[in-house]
Formats: structure tokens, C-alpha cells, sequence
């Protein structure tokens, strides 16, 4: 019980400092606010089809997981690699004058800090 207050405790933190560094990159490399919603706004079609793809890659994984009865924690991982450097790519690809891409791979480094720690204690 103690572990699971803990994590919550540390995604909180690291996302609170996250956020905070994202402002300082922000200001420094002169990378404006993206003027989004609530969730991540695709650059294009392109885009949308291939994050849906790799969203149901995973989802598909996440089934055989259950099926052939073995730990999907470990998809977590390669997951949120594949998805932000896509991400990442498609913003330099196609929208490299607003270096919102540089943010993106920020995001995937406190994405991996984050859950690095609670994986490998899951996989005990």
C-alpha cells in the first residue's frame, strides 16, 4: 500500500518539475506556447493516422499480454519511446520553425524518469 502512495507521490513530482522545466526551456530557446486543448494536437492526417496505429499496436499488445499471460509493464516503455520520437519527428518534419519537437523529447525523458523507477520495482 505504502508503494502505491509513494508512486503517486513521485508521477506527481515528477511531472510538477517536468512542467516547471518545460517553462525554462520554453523561455529560453523562445519556443512559444502551443495553442492547444486539453489533449495533443496532431500536426496533420499523417500524423493522427500513425499515433492512432501505435496507439493500437499497443492496445493489441496489451490483449496478447493477457492472453499469452505475461507482464505488460514492459510495454509501457517501448511504447512511450515510439510515440514521442514519432511525435517528435513529425513536429521537425513539418513544423521545425516553432522547435515544439525539442519540447516533445523533453517530455519523453520525464516520461522515462518517471516510470523507470516504478517499472523496475513492478518487475520484482
Amino acid at each position: 500500500m505504502f508503494f502505491y502512495f509513494a508512486a503517486i507521490i513521485f508521477i506527481f513530482f515528477i511531472l510538477i518539475l517536468g512542467n516547471f522545466n518545460e517553462k525554462i526551456i520554453r523561455k529560453k530557446l523562445c519556443i512559444p506556447k502551443q495553442e492547444e486543448g486539453f489533449f495533443y494536437k496532431t500536426v496533420n492526417d499523417i500524423h493522427k493516422r500513425g499515433e492512432t496505429i501505435i496507439f493500437i499496436i499497443f492496445l493489441l499488445g496489451i490483449v496478447l499480454s493477457v492472453i499469452f499471460n505475461f507482464d505488460s509493464t514492459i510495454l509501457l516503455i517501448p511504447f512511450f519511446i515510439v510515440l514521442y520520437c514519432f511525435r517528435a519527428f513529425m513536429e521537425w518534419k513539418y513544423k521545425r520553425n516553432n522547435k515544439e519537437y525539442i519540447i516533445t523529447f523533453f517530455g519523453l525523458v520525464i516520461y522515462l524518469i518517471a516510470l523507470l523507477p516504478i517499472i523496475s520495482y513492478l518487475n520484482k
